[in-house]
């Protein structure tokens, strides 16, 4: 797994990457856990090590007989560089078919 830099602002993260409306479910459904078992506040809400989970399915490679898809392996490091930037703990995992 990469770890981010060891000052990355979660909160923020998370907003670069999830809708607001489902940021607000989560915070409610924080919430309501908490309200539940009030010592469930003792744990992190937004543990500093939150993975981004990227499926790298390899049909989308532009030689691949059963995909419309064209990606050549300059896309694939330039993608990798988009991920990269969000300074998010990733896990990448790769597809079987």
């Amino acid at each position: 797994m990469l770890t981010p830099d060891a000052t990355l602002d979660v909160a923020a993260a998370m907003a670069r990457v999830h809708a607001p409306d489902y940021l607000a479910f989560l915070a409610q459904a924080w919430d309501d856990w908490v309200s539940q078992d009030p010592a469930n506040a003792k744990f992190d809400a937004l543990p500093s090590v939150w993975p981004l989970v990227v499926p790298l399915g390899l049909d989308t490679f532009e030689g691949d007989p059963i995909s419309g898809f064209k990606l050549r392996s300059t896309d694939y490091l330039q993608l990798g560089h988009a991920i990269a930037q969000l300074g998010l703990p990733t896990v990448l995992t790769f597809e079987g078919g």
